[in-house]
């Protein structure tokens, strides 16, 4: 079963994304970068990692884009080998190249532009490795 935290400060949006993973895991959700750090950190510290994480970048507090390099650092100070750590996944508005470059750069694993088909999902969690065809 997949762990799954979706960070999204739309409630429809995030709600959408939520009941789709559903099928898969469990969906945590948050609405701001804040919200987001302390369930991530929680999960780590419990040794309950997220196996995959769905990012906006634009957020009320935190940026997407600070919230993934705090993630890949805190995963690196916990001593989570590049293979284990968890999938993720940009799933955003922004679809200029400064945005996506930064993201690929700071080791993400995914762009998606919204809106985001289901269909459009699956074949990146398949392409992950993360669910079956």
């Amino acid at each position: 079963m997949m762990k799954v935290l979706v960070v999204e400060d739309d409630p429809t949006q995030k709600l959408f994304l939520q009941k789709f993973f559903e099928k898969y895991g469990s969906c945590d959700g948050a609405e701001t970068g804040l919200e987001a750090e302390a369930l991530f950190r929680a999960s780590l510290e419990k040794r309950q990692p997220y196996q995959l994480v769905c990012l906006d970048i634009l957020l009320p507090d935190k940026s997407g884009q600070e919230l993934l390099k705090l993630f890949r650092g805190l995963e690196q100070a916990s001593g989570v080998s590049l293979q284990n750590r968890c999938r993720i996944l940009m799933v955003t508005a922004l679809k200029d190249l400064k945005d996506i470059t930064e993201a690929f750069a700071s080791d993400c694993d995914g762009y998606l532009v919204k809106p985001v088909e289901p269909e459009t999902i699956k074949q990146k969690l398949v392409a992950l490795g993360l669910i079956s065809p």
